[in-house]
């Protein structure tokens, strides 16, 4: 049988098909493109909140005193702090002696770093210009409240290190502010900025960190890292050993955004989200909140404890428990030591009511013995009553 005319030409086609030298190239164009593209995924840290999680939490991820950023610059609420910005700048021009040249080149040389640092940057912040010029303005600004902070530790109780003379609640607004996820500036541009004023690198993470995140372990050594994993519960004695949680006006703020930075980096895991999962499964009502708070576990500034329940309950709506972190396998020992101890008791429970009835239920005489026993001690105790409380 000859071979279909359909076959013949499709392998003709094969045979003689030239190579489509453009298409080729477009090829590789495009996968290089797409392998740069998540090569600058792997270098971002700052990001935009989906906006199905801003819907949960609409007050939590937006700025309400201070931009730090490209996302919420510009926005009328927020021009108070432009004007404290430019104070910065020009306290450390005029204080550290370094013309504004230094700082402009040293931004330079980390441009596309500091880019890359973000996450679906709008066009207008492609312009070069633009763009240094918020990481000159907002990066001062930020190490002064950071320098400013580090003075307050050194000098506790003295206020001539504060430049621009806010209010504590003021602060309070300022360091809500920069813990959210949205309103951040790269640790690159801070260090950056920092060496030409010092001459040095500073390290700025481990203060800034401690400073507004304020979380704190048993151990005030102990780094974030160990925070969580210093909920240790030890089997062999039943003993639950929790870190402590400060619970303020921010912690809310905090954790929100620490979850929602979680999801969206790469490589952070889970630990914060587990870790609040866990508390919730500890935290049901008030009489919880007061033991824990008995114990020292809990430090709250909240007023009362129907304030903490209500804060975990609503930091619970945005809580994912991953089913393989040390939080959850530290929960299944909880709840297996629980179940054990329960049926450890039921087994006693059995053994006695079982010895008990081989006693006494078996022997009538021996239940008899009993039962007339238990009668004469309630008239011995009926009459001790009356005898010292004579009816008048």
């Amino acid at each position: 049988m000859g071979e279909s005319s359909w076959a013949i030409d499709l392998e003709k086609q094969i045979t003689t098909a030239e190579v489509d030298e453009e298409e080729i190239k477009r090829w590789v164009i495009d996968l290089e493109k797409n392998m740069e593209e998540e090569e600058m995924k792997t270098s971002r840290s700052i990001f935009k909140v989906p906006t199905q999680t801003t819907l949960l939490h609409k007050n939590a991820y937006e700025p309400n005193i201070v931009s730090f950023g490209p996302y919420h610059y510009g926005k009328s609420h927020l021009q108070l702090m432009e004007t404290h910005k430019k104070k910065a700048v020009d306290y450390f021009l005029k204080n550290y002696g370094k013309p504004l040249n230094n700082y402009v080149k040293a931004l330079e040389e980390v441009d596309q770093e500091l880019r890359d640092s973000y996450e679906n940057l709008d066009d207008e912040w492609k312009h070069r210009e633009k763009f240094l010029k918020l990481m000159m303005f907002d990066g001062c600004f930020m190490l002064k409240i950071l320098y400013e902070y580090k003075e307050t530790l050194a000098k506790p109780g003295s206020e001539n290190h504060d430049h621009f003379n806010f209010d504590p609640q003021l602060c309070l607004y300022i360091r809500r502010d920069m813990l959210m996820i949205e309103n951040q500036l790269p640790l690159l541009g801070l260090v950056t900025l920092a060496a030409v004023q010092t001459g040095k690198s500073t390290v700025l993470f481990v203060l800034s960190f401690c400073y507004f995140l304020k979380l704190e372990s048993n151990s005030k050594n102990s780094p974030y890292s160990n925070y969580i994993n210093s909920t240790v519960f030890a089997e062999h004695t039943g003993v639950l050993n929790l870190p402590i949680l400060i619970m303020d006006e921010i912690t809310e703020i905090s954790f929100l955004n620490l979850m929602a930075f979680e999801r969206k980096a790469k490589g952070m895991g889970s630990a914060v989200s587990s870790f609040l999962a866990f508390m919730g499964s500890l935290i049901n009502s008030e009489e919880d909140a007061r033991f824990l708070r008995s114990k020292g576990i809990i430090q709250s500034t909240l007023g009362n404890d129907k304030a903490i329940v209500d804060c975990i309950k609503l930091l619970g709506k945005d809580m994912y428990f991953n089913p393989h972190s040390e939080m959850c396998l530290t929960q299944y020992r909880l709840n297996q030591y629980y179940l054990n101890s329960i049926k450890s008791w039921n087994k006693r429970l059995r053994d006695w009511s079982s010895n008990f009835m081989q006693t006494y239920v078996k022997n009538p005489w021996t239940l008899i013995s009993l039962m007339v026993a238990g009668f004469v001690l309630s008239l011995t105790v009926t009459q001790t009553y009356y005898s010292i409380h004579k009816p008048k």
